[in-house]
């Protein structure tokens, strides 16, 4: 797999979590960085899209540009126009909700994980219940 253009390097386990269960876990990797996925079903992460990707420069919102390469990777699988699509934050009684996939300004429920660090964004989608459709 190749996220951003470095190849990485892929390792499935398994992480017991007491009282709790199991949670099935994907790990890439490169010289650069480590970036992990996790369910708790085993058959999710085989579900599971993502991507890392550099951060162009100092100057550019890492939550922005997460938001822009996922938005970008799903325009791209699903042949739609990048402006079709955007990933938004919403207020309920004042409190800052996760981000959501909206297309053509309907709210889809694509499950989506969004991430930052230092120099790398990273993203994650998965489509359990719609069988790779976004509709």
């Amino acid at each position: 797999m190749t996220f951003g253009k470095t190849k990485s390097k892929k390792s499935d386990g398994l992480v017991k979590v007491p009282d709790t269960g199991d949670v099935y876990i994907r790990l890439f990797s490169n010289p650069d960085y480590i970036h992990c996925v996790g369910s708790d079903k085993l058959t999710v992460p085989d579900k599971i899209i993502c991507g890392v990707e550099n951060l162009p420069d100092e100057e550019t919102d890492p939550s922005l540009f997460s938001r822009f390469c996922l938005a970008q990777s799903l325009a791209k699988r699903f042949s739609l126009n990048l402006h079709q699509i955007k990933i938004k934050r919403t207020r309920t009684k004042g409190e800052l909700q996760p981000p959501c996939v909206y297309i053509d300004g309907r709210k889809t429920d694509i499950d989506i994980s969004l991430s930052h660090d230092g120099r790398f964004v990273a993203y994650a989608v998965t489509f359990l219940n719609k069988k790779n459709s976004i509709l």
